[in-house]
């Protein structure tokens, strides 16, 4: 996050509104990009003071994830999603006033206050924000696969079909690939559209990280690029309700 001049005695506030108005004109088309030329790297310093007055929560965690240099996405049950569920639930409106907390820090606080949390995906570079209650894990290697193409700087794509960006992901991997018919089906579009900006990610490890969170696997073909994707069975999704969840540290 780039620093502000300030007063030592009183603090700059970080619009935090604004940098989600200019961030919201990157993300405008869809397809793979060079990342913005002064783009800052996430800081570990603390910031003095952050202030999010009035802002749906998904646009308050949307600005946060992406000045702490996350990739993310959100779970389809998450208020504020644009595809299932999450997106029929109405927002919270954030009003906070936190002082000398890092970005990092500052997301988890908020997570912590929607009732959500971070299942960070080594494997996929990919975050996933979840509801706290339940037991989601992170992606398995074996699910991402050998891959021979290099890392894509950035992958941005916005408001698309589940479906298309599935198909571009398989195509961008050197994959053949066959969909279940019901995920092009009108009522499964009719669920919404995804919106990503993801940096340094190869084709498979965001095919993989796309599939994960909306419950679909890929079967590959052994000893060939090709494969289908269906939906997972009721056994094969890990997301059994926890009775404590556990509170991120701060």
């Amino acid at each position: 996050m780039q620093s502000m001049p300030h007063d030592p005695v009183t603090p700059t506030p970080i619009p935090l509104i604004r940098a989600v108005l200019a961030l919201a004109a990157l993300v405008s088309s869809t397809g793979v990009a060079a990342p913005p030329a002064n783009q800052d790297a996430a800081s570990s310093d603390p910031v003095p003071l952050i202030v999010i007055d009035d802002v749906p929560s998904v646009y308050a965690i949307q600005n946060l994830a992406r000045q702490a240099g996350l990739n993310y996405i959100l779970d389809p049950r998450v208020p504020g999603a644009g595809f299932g569920p999450g997106r029929l639930v109405d927002m919270q409106s954030i009003h906070v006033r936190w002082t000398n907390l890092t970005v990092t820090a500052a997301l988890g606080r908020l997570l912590n206050a929607l009732n959500l949390t971070l299942v960070t995906n080594p494997a996929t570079t990919v975050a996933r924000i979840v509801p706290a209650n339940l037991g989601v894990k992170p992606v398995p290697a074996s699910h991402v696969g050998a891959s021979t193409n290099a890392a894509i700087p950035l992958i941005v794509m916005d408001d698309v079909q589940l479906a298309k960006a599935i198909r571009e992901f398989a195509t961008h991997a050197q994959l053949s690939v066959s969909l279940d018919p019901r995920l092009s089906a009108p009522d499964f579009d009719r669920q919404g559209t995804i919106s990503i900006r993801w940096e340094n990610i190869t084709a498979r490890q965001a095919l993989a990280a796309l599939l994960d969170n909306y419950d679909l696997v890929l079967i590959e073909e052994p000893g060939a690029s090709s494969g289908r994707i269906r939906f997972k069975t009721p056994g094969e999704i890990d997301t059994t309700p926890r009775r404590d969840p556990a509170r991120r540290s701060e």
